[in-house]
């Protein structure tokens, strides 16, 4: 949802900041609070491009009410829609739970194939209330990392993770301690190219298998939280 003519945003290219959201709550009152702080904290507003995974049956009333209070001037890209026959649903209670670690791939199937892919991405929670710059973030040095998180010292691993049971299973990695500060996945960002190099992506859904085959549970807190730490 790019807040400017189409053209001005096929010209910026590079400069674009792609934001990305995962609802399929019909309450869009959070939503649309996260959207439009994004928009108001940001120096240029014109360079954001909003993204949106959905379900299709939310998606129409979703553009049509987004539309609706989102600034003058915005047009609606593209909704993309996040069908219940995704690979990413699985066994999980939510599909979107597991939606933001499919963003690449969720927004490559909505664009044309001629059109090129976002080398940043940024994904917030619809609870986020931004009160800075988001170019901050799309700006951030990531050292050849995949991703940014923010880290959360309020929490440790073992809260989310049964070390016992990864011991017996040799799945701990070396070096890792139960009492590490986690980092949250409510914000982050990703850049795309190293995230598909590492396959970060297959290796959640490796840590899922590893959950859903286990005779005990390895997670202790959480659903999509433990394999993304």
């Amino acid at each position: 949802m790019p807040v400017a003519p189409a053209a001005t945003v096929e010209q910026a290219g590079d400069s674009l900041v792609h934001v990305c959201f995962c609802s399929d709550d019909k309450d869009l009152r959070p939503l649309a609070v996260a959207m439009n702080s994004t928009l108001a904290t940001a120096r240029n507003p014109s360079l954001i491009v909003l993204h949106l995974v959905t379900s299709p049956e939310q998606a129409p009333s979703f553009e049509a009410a987004l539309r609706s209070v989102l600034p003058l001037g915005s047009h609606l890209e593209a909704l993309v829609t996040f069908r219940g026959s995704s690979g990413a649903r699985k066994v999980l209670k939510s599909p979107f739970n597991f939606a933001p670690f499919y963003l690449e791939s969720f927004l490559a199937a909505g664009k044309p194939k001629t059109a090129s892919s976002p080398r940043r991405l940024i994904y917030l929670d619809t609870d986020v209330v931004l009160t800075s710059d988001i170019q901050e973030l799309n700006e951030l040095d990531l050292k050849g990392l995949p991703a940014a998180a923010v880290e959360d010292c309020s929490q440790q691993f073992d809260l989310y993770m049964d070390f016992k049971e990864l011991q017996k299973l040799d799945l701990v990695k070396k070096g890792l301690n139960p009492k590490d500060c986690v980092f949250n996945r409510g914000v982050f960002v990703m850049d795309v190219l190293r995230w598909k190099e590492l396959r970060i992506t297959e290796e959640i859904e490796e840590w899922m298998a590893r959950y859903r085959n286990s005779k005990k549970d390895i997670y202790k807190f959480g659903v999509s939280q433990p394999p993304w730490l």
